[in-house]
C-alpha cells in the first residue's frame, strides 16, 4: 500500500481549488494511493466495496449494464470523485482504467471521521456524479426503448405476412397432404378438448372403446416407461393408477408417434414434447384447472412442425437447405389444420415463438394465455436443466407471468417451489422420460 506524499498534491488541481491546505493534508493522511493499469477495474470483482476514489491522474470509464448489456456511461478524469454505485435498473456499475490511472482511496469509515463540512464537500461531488449517471442511464434506456419498438414493428410487418404466404403455396399444401393423419382415436380426443365441459374421464372412456388403443396403453403402462412394481392387466385399473390426464397424454402421444418414423431425431423431439407437456399441465393447473388438459395436449403437439421438417428432409434431401429456412411453427399449425384439429390448438402452435419477440399486448391473437403457458413451460424446463439464460434472451418473461396472474413472481419460484415438487410427488405415475429429466437435473443443478 502506498501512502501519499507531498509530490502527489500537484496531481489534484481541481480538487485543491475547493479545499484548504489543511483539509487536503487531512484527507491524504487517512487515504492511500492505488495504481490502476489499463483495462483493470477500480472495484473488486466480487463483494461490496466500502471505499471512495478520487482520480489523481489518468481516466476511468464508468461501465454499467442496461437491459443486460454493458454500457459506457461516463468518463472520470483528474479531480473527479467516485464510489461503487448500484443504481436500480443498471445493476452494478464499475470503473475501468482507460489509461494508467492513479487514485486516492478513502475508506468510508475514515470519511465519517472527517469534519462535517469536509464530508459535505466530498459527498456533494459524489452526488453530482450520481445525477450525471442517472441522466445517462435514462438516455440509454430511452434509446433502447426506441430500438425495441422498431424491431417489434419489423417483426409484425415481415414475419406475419410471410407466414400468410405459406397458406397460398401449392408446394407446401401438397407436402402437408402427403403426411399420414393422426389415428381416429387421437383425433377425437383433440376434438373433445375444445369443449370446456368435457372431463378427462370422458376422454378416457372414449379411448377405452378402441381395442387397439387399450392394448397400446396397457403395453406402455407395463413397460419400463413407468417402471411399475406390479403389472396392470385392466384398462380401468390403468386409468385409476395413472390418472385421467396421463391416459389422455398417452392417447395423443401414441397417435402422434404413429405418424412419424421411429428414428433418434424424432424420438428426441417426442421426449422433449413429453417433458414440456407435463410442465405445461402443472402450470395450467396453477392458472385454470379447466385449461390444464388443453395446454398439455398443445404441448405434446407443439413441435410437430419440427418433426415435419425432419420428415420432409428425409424425403427430399436435395431440398434440405430450403426446408431448414421454413417456419416450423407455421408448418405445424398448417398440418394440424389439415387434420381438422381444433383451431385453438393450431393457433397457439403457430404463435408459440412470438413471446420471445413481442410482449403480450402486441400479439394479435385471442389465445394469449395458452401461448403464455406453453412459453413459460419451456422457460421452466430450461431452469430445471440449468440452461435458463440470464443475459436478456427472455426480455418479456415477466410480462407473460403478469398476464397469467400466477401466484409466484419468477420462473425460479414457479419451477422450484411448485412444478418440480408437484411432479416429483407423482413418482411412477409420470413417464420415465420426465422422471429422468427431473433426476438428472436435480442431481447437479437444483
Amino acid at each position: 500500500m502506498l501512502k501519499p506524499s507531498s509530490e502527489d498534491y500537484g496531481l489534484v488541481p481541481s480538487f485543491s481549488k475547493d479545499l484548504s491546505q489543511n483539509e487536503l493534508s487531512l484527507i491524504y493522511s487517512i487515504g492511500r494511493i492505488q495504481k490502476i493499469n489499463i483495462g483493470e477495474a477500480a472495484f473488486k470483482a466480487n463483494g461490496h466495496c466500502d471505499e471512495i476514489f478520487h482520480v489523481l491522474k489518468g481516466a476511468l470509464m464508468i461501465i454499467g449494464k442496461c437491459d443486460h448489456k454493458p454500457q459506457e456511461m461516463a468518463v472520470l478524469k483528474e479531480g473527479d470523485w467516485l464510489s461503487e454505485i448500484d443504481i436500480e435498473g443498471a445493476q452494478k456499475l464499475n470503473a475501468v482504467a482507460m489509461e494508467p490511472c492513479t487514485a486516492l482511496v478513502l475508506p468510508r469509515d475514515a470519511l465519517l471521521s472527517l469534519d462535517e463540512g469536509l464530508q459535505i464537500k466530498i459527498l456533494k461531488s459524489l452526488n453530482i456524479l450520481y445525477i450525471q449517471l442517472i441522466h445517462a442511464l435514462a438516455g440509454i434506456q430511452a434509446e433502447m426503448a426506441l430500438t425495441h419498438q422498431f424491431l417489434r414493428s419489423c417483426i409484425r410487418k415481415n414475419i406475419l405476412p410471410q407466414s400468410e404466404e405459406y397458406e397460398r403455396s401449392e408446394v407446401i399444401l401438397n407436402l402437408l397432404k402427403s403426411i399420414p393423419r393422426l389415428p381416429m382415436y387421437a383425433h377425437k380426443v383433440a376434438q373433445l378438448l375444445q369443449e370446456g365441459s368435457t372431463s378427462a374421464r370422458e376422454v378416457s372412456k372414449l379411448a377405452g372403446q378402441d381395442p387397439s388403443l387399450v392394448s397400446e396403453v396397457l403395453k406402455t403402462v407395463n413397460s419400463s416407461y413407468y417402471g411399475l412394481q406390479k403389472s396392470i392387466s385392466n384398462f380401468h385399473h390403468a386409468v385409476v393408477y395413472l390418472g385421467f390426464n396421463q391416459v389422455r397424454q398417452l392417447i395423443v402421444s401414441n397417435g402422434l408417434l404413429r405418424t412419424m418414423p421411429d428414428t433418434p431425431e424424432f424420438r428426441d423431439l417426442h421426449e422433449h414434447s413429453m417433458v414440456i407437456s407435463h410442465l405445461a399441465y402443472e402450470l395450467g393447473r396453477l392458472r385454470d384447472v379447466q385449461k390444464a388438459s388443453l395446454i398439455s395436449t398443445i404441448a405434446l403437439l407443439h413441435d410437430i412442425g419440427k418433426s415435419l421438417t425432419l420428415l420432409l428432409k428425409r424425403q427430399n434431401p436435395k431440398w434440405s437447405f430450403l426446408i431448414d429456412s421454413l417456419d416450423s411453427s407455421k408448418l405445424g399449425a398448417m398440418l394440424l389444420k389439415e387434420w381438422n384439429i381444433p383451431e385453438v390448438i393450431y393457433r397457439v402452435i403457430q404463435y408459440q415463438r412470438f413471446p420471445e419477440l413481442l410482449p403480450p399486448e402486441e400479439m394479435e391473437t385471442e389465445n394469449k394465455e395458452e401461448i403464455a403457458l406453453l412459453y413459460l413451460a419451456h422457460l421452466c424446463a430450461e431452469r430445471v436443466a440449468g440452461r435458463l439464460d440470464e443475459d436478456g434472451r427472455h426480455p418479456f418473461a415477466q410480462d407473460y407471468l403478469k398476464l397469467l396472474r400466477l401466484p409466484n413472481k419468477s420462473i425460479e419460484e414457479i419451477t422450484l417451489k411448485y412444478l418440480v415438487p408437484s411432479l416429483t410427488k407423482k413418482g411412477n405415475t409420470i413417464p420415465e422420460i420426465v422422471r429422468n429429466f427431473l433426476k438428472s437435473a436435480s442431481a447437479t443443478r437444483l
